[in-house]
């Protein structure tokens, strides 16, 4: 999108109270150490930093460089204070200036000329940039006229030729290159002490092309060709992408451009986009996914400005999500460089935002998030916090918390239980637990073992567990309790290991407790079991009916009916007490339970026992007596 240099007016103030261009000299700080370390990459389709994710939302701040050289550094300052409050890690700024600006110092006034006082300028925003911990993209020379532009170029190395000329005029080819020569291999006056000294650099200083602050360099800002033969723009790109990693391997580099395509291939259909055939037949000059592939460029660059382009705001995630994938397929990340509009901009922003976000964007950067003395640059101005500059600080948010080494992982067990805790031999011992990760994971093996005080008598594992961070899942073993088990006490020890059992993540000890019995010499069997009506619904009545019959005779038996969800949770419970029996005497029992009103649909299971009088015998226990099914 055009820009207007909006801050004629603040020039005039500063020069009305007296301050001149070479002001910043004097405001410049004292060289200091670096901050930032490492070059942010690429791995397939997302950037990397020091081997990790690296996702970001900031802001465009375009001015930075010509505002310093007003002999003010207070919005290349300020821009940094902005950043930091609201989570930014990377701001997109202009590398150029061409062109004679009379007396505001311009970084190339003529062919082949550079300013000390401008370059001083870009200097001060690549140190200050860094003491902030920001990134910045870079773009070297703008399609448009502000700041002098192509255009410019135009006027110096082929007068009254077509903007063709930029790109395949050798002259014009020939200044760019000479332009990028110097820009990437100028020594900052404010930086670290990187280099023996030399002719060039006589103090040893570190180079704008060993700077990493520098996220990337943009070959242009919005580069079109309007009208220019098929290929011309993707000559120049391929060309001079090659041509800036002859000189700098460190940094990624980006064609600049907006995302206009000459192929519908990858893209939704026309419809999505108000029928604008324009954006894909290559009318612009510029070509999206051939850009993008080139070997040279490590991302996709795309901008959204649908108002400009007859697109509704909605259209704008469709074009997200197409240059994304699109990239993706071509195993790269993009940059959504640039995306503003007029009209419910939060609402809006917070759309494409979490569009960018879904389909796992790299980085979004508004235009523009500015601060208060920045804004005759035009913008959002923060402070105050608004709506925009919430949903934008927001989005940075949860851009950071994907970004950087992962979270440790860890794993916690939820609480153990053994049901029935007295269990009998030859019975059925129900052994739940959870356990939940602090991060994701994949291939975990979840562990649960029965022990007794000479080692380990029972195991369950469950390989293949995958979990998402913050994901609790629950496991229930059904064990059915040996007939050769030893009466005694016994303890379920509970692990989490990875996929080859080499790493331990937890080990809970003492889980849960259980008693084993022997087998009593009075013995009951339990059955049949049947329930009636099944299915039922709510507020019904369930007759449930069973037998039991003892082996011998007995007195002050306890027959105990209990009903449990699908999940092992006890809802309901009937016990029929002093029940006496004679030797093989079958009695009959009837519960009559009216379901619950509240009780959710399901199946749900009864179980039966039988214990002694003061219920510290288990002579029989049914784990599944019957079944019947809630609607």
């Amino acid at each position: 999108m055009q820009r207007r240099d909006l801050a004629t007016g603040l020039r005039r103030v500063l020069f009305a109270i007296g301050i001149g261009w070479a002001g910043v000299s004097s405001l410049a700080p004292s060289p200091a150490s670096a901050a930032n370390s490492g070059f942010v990459t690429t791995q397939g389709d997302r950037f990397v930093l020091n081997g990790d994710p690296f996702y970001f939302v900031g802001t465009n701040a375009y001015f930075m460089m010509s505002a310093a050289t007003y002999g003010d550094t207070r919005l290349t300052d300020d821009m940094m204070t902005l950043a930091n409050a609201l989570g930014f890690t990377v701001l997109r700024t202009w590398g150029f200036k061409d062109g004679d600006f009379g007396s505001e110092p311009s970084l190339q006034p003529a062919p082949g000329a550079y300013n000390e006082t401008a370059f001083k300028a870009m200097d001060y925003v690549l140190w200050k940039a860094d003491q902030a911990g920001m990134r910045l993209s870079i773009a070297l020379v703008n399609h448009w006229a502000d700041y002098g532009g192509m255009p410019q170029y135009i006027k110096w190395c082929a007068p009254g030729s077509s903007i063709e000329a930029f790109y395949t005029n050798p002259t014009c080819t020939q200044l760019y290159q000479d332009y990028v020569r110097y820009f990437l291999n100028r020594p900052n006056s404010y930086g670290p002490i990187t280099e023996p000294p030399s002719a060039d650099n006589p103090e040893g200083r570190r180079r704008y092309k060993d700077d990493p602050t520098v996220f990337a360099w943009e070959l242009a800002n919005e580069p079109r060709c309007r009208g220019c033969a098929p290929g011309v723009v993707r000559t120049w790109v391929g060309l001079m992408a090659a041509y800036v990693r002859s000189i700098d391997p460190n940094h990624m580099v980006a064609s600049g451009e907006e995302g206009f395509d000459d192929t519908t291939v990858g893209y939704s259909p026309l419809s999505s986009y108000n029928n604008q055939g324009w954006l894909f037949n290559g009318s612009e000059g510029v070509a999206f996914t051939a850009n993008t592939a080139d070997p040279n460029i490590a991302f996709g660059s795309f901008h959204l400005y649908p108002e400009y382009w007859s697109l509704p705001a909605s259209a704008g995630n469709t074009w997200i999500t197409d240059h994304i994938l699109i990239a993706r397929g071509l195993g790269k990340p993009v940059l959504f460089g640039e995306f503003n509009v007029s009209r419910d901009s939060a609402t809006v922003f917070d759309e494409w935002l979490r569009t960018a976000e879904a389909q796992n964007g790299g980085g979004s950067l508004v235009w523009q998030l500015i601060c208060q003395a920045c804004s005759g640059y035009g913008g959002y101005v923060y402070p105050p916090a608004t709506a925009v500059s919430n949903v934008v600080a927001q989005a940075a948010s949860r851009a950071n918390s994907k970004s950087g080494p992962p979270a440790p992982l860890g794993f916690t067990v939820g609480q153990t239980t053994a049901t029935p805790n007295l269990v009998t031999v030859g019975q059925m011992l129900a052994v739940n637990t959870s356990v939940t990760a602090s991060a994701p994971a994949s291939g975990i093996i979840v562990d649960i073992e029965i022990h007794d005080t000479a080692g380990k008598v029972a195991q369950e594992a469950y390989p293949a567990q995958d979990f998402a961070a913050g994901q609790t899942r629950p496991y229930t073993w059904n064990w059915s309790v040996p007939t050769s088990l030893p009466p005694g006490t016994y303890t379920v020890k509970v692990g989490v290991f990875d996929a080859t059992w080499t790493t331990l993540y937890t080990w809970v000890n003492d889980a849960a407790t259980f008693t084993v019995q022997a087998a009593p010499t009075l013995g009951f069997t339990v059955g049949p079991t049947t329930l009636s009506p099944n299915p039922l619904g709510p507020g019904w009545k369930l007759s449930i009916n069973t037998k039991v019959t003892a082996s011998a005779a007995a007195t002050g038996v306890k027959v105990d009916l209990e009903i449990y969800t699908a999940g092992g949770a006890k809802i309901a419970q009937q016990v029929f007490s002093d029940q006496a029996f004679a030797a093989g005497q079958t009695r009959s029992y009837n519960w009559k339970w009216r379901v619950p009103s509240t009780l959710a649909p399901g199946i749900y299971t009864v179980k039966i026992g039988v214990f002694n009088a003061d219920w510290s015998v288990l002579y029989t226990w049914v784990n599944e007596a019957a079944t019947f099914t809630v609607k």
